[in-house]
């Protein structure tokens, strides 16, 4: 049975990475929703299907960020299996307050942090 596309998409968002790159990256995040009333959300999406999958197959996910803006990050995903890239994605996602989802720019300590995260290679 062949993976569909849609269940490639859904591995992008429900990945955990497990470099330590990315569990930063992901902890920096987590933490600003408490800490700066802030939230992300996925404001664009594209993906290159370059291969299938099967059912079974093992498969790695990695994430990186590739750029730090004012008010959105850039980051840059794939898939591979045994090393073949499958999938890979570029995924835009914007700034929100958690309290009323209105667009709002990155904290400065937080822009920095992750400004230096997209520096690093995850």
């Amino acid at each position: 049975m062949s993976i569909l596309r849609g269940h490639f998409a859904m591995m992008l968002v429900v990945a955990a990475p497990d470099h330590v790159g990315a569990a930063t990256l992901e902890q920096a995040l987590g933490a600003a929703a408490a800490q700066f009333d802030l939230v992300f959300a996925v404001r664009a999406m594209r993906i290159d299907f370059r291969a299938p999958a099967r059912l079974d197959d093992a498969l790695e996910v990695s994430v990186a960020l590739r750029q730090c803006r004012r008010a959105s990050l850039v980051m840059t995903q794939e898939i591979r299996r045994d090393g073949e890239l499958l999938l890979d994605a570029e995924v835009r996602v914007a700034a929100l307050t958690a309290s009323g989802f209105r667009p709002r720019p990155i904290p400065q300590p937080l822009h920095d942090e992750l400004s230096a995260l997209a520096r690093t290679p995850l």
